[in-house]
């Protein structure tokens, strides 16, 4: 039987929590994959002709690009980042670059590289 000073002294586990990082601080002109948002040109979301999925694509390049007009991600993390497959995702980065979204720069040893169009917001 417990006393009645161990009852009064007793105090349940508490469970303890998981911190939970701040949100990074955003610096103005910082874009990309680590921050909070990517820089969309206007033009290309309200573009009645393109499919959901060239969009996507397009906003994934974007993303990519860090707001300086190129990048070159590997077609495996366009796949992994926009669910779309990888014949697919060929087949649209074909039809960006005969619309002239995109220019496309291939390099021996090294990934595409893709120079984005500039439409400003």
């Amino acid at each position: 039987m417990l006393s009645k000073l161990s009852i009064e002294n007793y105090k349940p586990a508490v469970k303890q929590q998981k911190k939970v990082r701040p949100e990074r601080e955003l610096s103005e002109g910082k874009f990309g994959p680590k921050a909070n948002f990517t820089k969309v040109p206007n033009r290309i979301l309200d573009d009645p002709l393109m499919s959901a999925k060239e969009k996507i694509v397009l906003i994934a390049l974007y993303r990519h690009s860090f707001d300086k007009g190129v990048c070159d991600p590997r077609v495996k993390i366009l796949q992994r980042e926009t669910g779309i497959r990888r014949d697919t995702i060929y087949k649209i980065l074909q039809k960006l670059e005969s619309q002239h979204y995109i220019k496309k720069f291939t390099r021996h040893g090294h990934s595409t590289l893709y120079k984005l169009s500039s439409f400003g917001n």
